[in-house]
């Protein structure tokens, strides 16, 4: 049953079939009459109750529950949807012909929203998207957003509550699957979505912490540890170029089964205005939308930081290694830094890095994912944009990743160097 409510231009036409005679022939007619003259869909004040607070009926005589005259009392005391939850009461008695036996305070007449069975297609299209871990489609059959939503849509959609089928799907996944599909609600607008409150829930349910619930914690810690910015100066004699320095660290938990964990990061770096890519690093194996695995040409290894042999790391990273014997020490931390600088303006800077298990039993699997990156108008003044924490990496970091394999084992004379290795599919 879809929740319904009348126009109160219908409410005549309803008050004049609840009079006919007899209760059972009084309540199937209007019943038929009614879908004709309903509106399906959520009027924007019931949210679970109207205008925030819960509607009771006045208790109704057993003799005269559902009269015309009570109708219209009731329509005009508690309004349309205390109209429609008595007709539902009505039809929990349709089969024996007798109103409810008690319509008092207690049992008084709260409206809340009756939910919908989903189309035998779209809960298949919603299964099969989690199979093929498809977490962006996953949330436009939950919220029924469009794909390029506007902002009114999302605040619409952030309000709607959510039907059976779909906290019956939440319930379904696994705690990955749930970080997932909550790293797409925040992709796609809704961080403050009744959606994204029930993922919360399910992932309580599921026994996972406030903390390890939090955007790429559920296999360890990320922190950001230096954001700092150097603005440079277009108008000098000289051009004084910015820099912008960025650090973060993760520090893996139990559930981090690795025994070395690193980086592979994504750069993308676009003219502010048109839009197109400036930059020729990694053009050959850039996706359409610029973005490619941040590696300088000559580079053989796609982990970020990593020298040629595959062993040794430059300055700018420390890899995470786990003690295995008193001969080997481990350590306590991955460790990323990165001070991008140039004396080009009008420029947008975009990274993804992502924490990935190197070796051990969750080879390739992302623990987390940081997006960072900044801005620099004509002046070389550069702004900082706010950086954000994900489970899982986008498609464009999915991508790149794809392109830079393809690109190793492609012709030797187009690699980035000639022994270029593959990087671990990443899930």
């Amino acid at each position: 049953m879809k929740l319904v409510l009348l126009r109160l231009s219908f409410l005549p036409t309803v008050v004049r079939l609840l009079s006919m005679r007899g209760p059972q022939s009084r309540f199937c007619r209007a019943v038929a009459s009614m879908n004709d003259v309903v509106r399906r869909r959520d009027h924007p004040d019931v949210r679970g109750m109207v205008h925030g607070r819960p509607v009771r009926a006045a208790p109704l005589p057993r003799s005269t529950a559902g009269s015309a005259t009570e109708i219209l009392a009731l329509q005009r005391s508690a309004g349309n949807a205390a109209v429609v939850q008595l007709l539902r009461r009505l039809s929990a008695d349709r089969t024996s012909g007798e109103l409810p036996a008690s319509n008092s305070p207690e049992n008084g007449l709260t409206v809340q929203r009756v939910v919908d069975t989903a189309p035998d297609a779209t809960e298949a299209e919603c299964t099969t998207a989690i199979a093929a871990g498809d977490w962006d489609h996953v949330v436009q059959l939950i919220s029924g957003l469009p794909s390029s939503p506007t902002p009114e849509q999302i605040r619409d959609s952030s309000d709607r509550r959510l039907e059976e089928w779909q906290t019956s799907k939440l319930a379904s996944l696994e705690p990955d699957q749930l970080r997932y599909l909550d790293d797409a609600v925040r992709r796609s607008g809704l961080s403050g979505s009744r959606l994204r409150t029930a993922i919360g829930a399910q992932l309580s349910a599921a026994g996972v912490g406030a903390e390890q619930a939090e955007p790429g914690e559920g296999y360890g810690t990320v922190r950001v540890l230096v954001s700092k910015v150097q603005h440079g100066d277009a108008r000098a004699q000289r051009r004084t170029p910015f820099k912008y320095v960025f650090e973060f660290e993760f520090r893996p938990g139990p559930a981090a089964c690795a025994d070395e964990i690193g980086f592979i990061q994504t750069v993308r770096v676009v003219d502010s205005v048109t839009r197109d890519n400036v930059t020729s690093q990694g053009t050959a194996r850039m996706t359409p939308n610029y973005v490619a695995i941040d590696r300088t040409g000559g580079m053989s290894q796609g982990w970020y930081g990593m020298k040629n042999d595959g062993k040794k790391t430059y300055d700018n990273v420390e890899v995470w290694v786990r003690k295995s014997s008193i001969w080997k020490r481990g350590s306590s931390r991955a460790w990323l830094h990165d001070g991008p600088s140039s004396d080009r303006g009008n420029r947008d800077y975009q990274f993804e890095a992502s924490v990935v298990c190197r070796k051990g039993a969750d080879e390739g699997k992302v623990y987390a994912v940081v997006l960072w990156g900044f801005t620099v108008d004509e002046n070389l003044t550069v702004t900082v944009t706010p950086f954000r924490v994900f489970n899982k990496p986008s498609s464009d970091f999915t991508q790149a990743v794809a392109a830079w394999n393809a690109q190793a084992a492609g012709p030797v004379s187009a690699r980035s160097a000639p022994d270029q290795s593959t990087l671990p599919t990443v899930s």
